[in-house]
């Protein structure tokens, strides 16, 4: 590799990094120095991808009259863009490999939507959904809007921050939805780091929404990974800014 793209030796390199011949080796040099940063980083990258994918989530059959019916409740027409997004999605939930995306869309395009739709696909299968958000402001609008398109179909809809604790926009105390995530009995769960808090337990999560996935550090989403026990809950990054 290094003859291939015709690096120089790491040693020689760092000698000349601090007392180059000339400009020339000094860029030479720099050139191998920053390879190596690419390179390390692009392997740890590659070694998390592989470490993810051989990771086993439930597969998640895709039932399309239920789905359909799910949307009709609604009260509006889902978009062009609105519907490729949850196809995508709820074909991802098939497989036994975890689920890895970002849906991207500004501010007001329906993201809450799609999100609605795959937890509808999940709950049919008798599975349970989070969905984490970095504001007790925007958590209590996503479980607003949430309980809106979801209460329809039946399915139950919990919020949960630091503050607060609501079932279907009903007060409830803590321990209460707690015991509720716990049994399984509430399909969708929406709230800030609250969430993340050790107490906090699903009886079979397989769906992790996060918003403004940049507002959580790397440790607080394995955390969230990991409340889906020994496998993997699928996962899906909303951002309208994505870095």
């Amino acid at each position: 590799l290094l003859s291939r793209l015709d690096l120089t030796a790491l040693g020689w390199s760092l000698r000349q990094v601090h007392f180059p011949d000339s400009s020339a080796t000094l860029d030479r040099a720099v050139r191998r120095l920053k390879f190596d940063e690419l390179l390390v980083l692009q392997l740890r990258v590659a070694l998390a991808r592989r470490e993810f994918t051989q990771a086993q989530a439930p597969a998640i059959p895709f039932d399309a009259e239920r789905t359909k019916t799910l949307i009709a409740g609604f009260g509006f027409t889902l978009t062009d863009d609105q519907r490729k997004a949850a196809w995508q999605i709820l074909q991802d939930l098939g497989q036994p490999r975890p689920m890895n995306r970002l849906l991207e869309g500004e501010v007001g395009s329906g993201k809450t939507a799609v999100v609605a739709v795959a937890a509808g696909g999940v709950a049919a299968a008798g599975y349970q959904s989070v969905f984490l958000a970095p504001t007790d402001l925007l958590a209590r609008q996503h479980g607003t809007t949430l309980v809106r398109l979801l209460a329809r179909a039946g399915l139950r809809v919990g919020l949960l921050t630091r503050t607060a604790a609501t079932l279907d926009g009903q007060e409830v105390t803590r321990p209460q939805l707690l015991k509720r995530l716990a049994a399984g009995s509430v399909d969708v769960c929406t709230g800030t780091h609250a969430l993340l808090e050790e107490k906090v337990k699903f009886a079979n999560l397989a769906l992790a929404v996060v918003d403004e996935q940049h507002r959580f550090g790397v440790q607080q989403r394995a955390t969230l990974r990991a409340k889906a026990g020994e496998g993997s809950p699928h996962f899906l990054s909303l951002s309208a800014t994505p870095i």
